[in-house]
């Protein structure tokens, strides 16, 4: 897998990347990454790369009204929902092409690669300002399972569960859903409701 690993070396804290094709400590390679752990999104409650973007430096993931903004050290693709994306997105070495799916939910992932600078070699000729390469969970070998709920105020909500479940010596498998919303902030004299309803939907 192209991009950083969260995994320590020998023991160490040092972070082990395979940007060239080989694992290597990250100081040794000429790459500007950053790598988040699913554990510090789940404690920080970052739910999309949305959220992950304004923690990060020289990132920048906003809404548009036809596109996503994606851009890493100034460089994206512009307003065009037509255009390929500059900062290529991957999950589990899966190609998402359009800027849209940076709005789908981050959940029961190991780690997520924020790569910064062009990454044509090992992630295609689109991944010429960087790359953010998500990365989730794998079976293990035994059974396993976590949950997290959260509730916040004005009725927002985070549910997120996943299990593994081993069938023989060699075969075993994942399952993981989450949802989360919100009832909104804002009074809506029309309808006398709130807004905006936040609503995401579920991976299995």
């Amino acid at each position: 897998m192209p991009g950083a690993n969260a995994s320590p070396a020998h023991g160490s804290d040092e972070i082990i990347v395979t940007a060239q094709g080989r694992e290597q400590r990250l100081q040794d390679v000429p790459l500007s990454a950053t790598v988040v752990s699913g554990a510090s999104l789940q404690k920080d409650n970052i739910r999309d790369l949305q959220d992950l973007g304004s923690r990060i430096a020289n990132v920048r993931i906003a809404s548009a009204p036809a596109t996503e903004l994606l851009n890493i050290r100034g460089v994206g693709s512009g307003l065009s929902a037509t255009f390929e994306q500059s900062v290529g997105t991957f999950v589990d070495d899966v190609y998402r092409g359009r800027s849209r799916s940076a709005r789908a939910a981050l959940f029961d992932v190991d780690h997520v690669e924020v790569l910064k600078e062009p990454q044509t070699t090992f992630f295609g000729n689109n991944a010429i300002a960087g790359a953010l390469n998500i990365t989730t969970r794998t079976p293990g070998r035994q059974f396993d399972y976590n949950a997290s709920i959260l509730h916040g105020s004005d009725g927002e909500y985070a549910y997120e569960a996943g299990v593994t479940v081993p069938i023989d010596d060699t075969l075993s498998a994942r399952l993981a859903a989450k949802a989360y919303g919100m009832d909104g902030y804002i009074e809506n004299d029309i309808t006398g409701g709130k807004g905006p309803v936040r609503l995401r939907g579920c991976r299995a």
